[in-house]
C-alpha cells in the first residue's frame, strides 16, 4: 500500500481590482469530504483574471478551510466546523 500525504495551501487565490472597495474572504472546504466549493472558487478565481470586470472594487480572497479534513477527504477531524456557530460558543468572542 503506498501512502500518499496531500500538503495543502490555505489561501486558494487571491483577486484585486484597480478601484478600492472592501475586501470580500470567501471559504470553501469547512467540511473535508465536500470538495465543490474549491473548485466553484478556483473557477470564479480564474473567470475574473480573464474577464478583469472594470467595475470590480476591492479585494476577494480564497481560502480552504479545513485543511486536516480536506487531505483525510473526511467531513471533519475532531468537530465539525459548520456546527460551531452558536450562541454559547460565540459570545465569549
Amino acid at each position: 500500500m503506498i501512502e500518499e500525504k496531500i500538503s495543502l495551501r490555505r489561501v486558494i487565490g487571491e483577486y484585486g481590482g484597480k478601484l478600492p472597495g472592501p475586501n470580500l474572504v470567501l471559504l470553501g472546504g469547512v467540511h473535508g469530504n465536500e470538495p465543490a466549493a474549491i473548485l466553484a472558487l478556483n473557477h470564479v478565481l480564474e473567470t475574473l483574471r480573464r474577464q478583469q470586470p472594470p467595475a470590480f472594487r476591492g479585494k476577494l480572497i480564497a481560502l480552504r478551510g479545513n485543511l486536516p479534513a480536506i487531505s483525510a477527504a473526511t467531513r471533519y477531524i475532531d468537530e465539525d466546523l459548520n456546527r460551531i456557530w452558536i450562541p454559547e460558543l460565540m459570545k465569549p468572542l
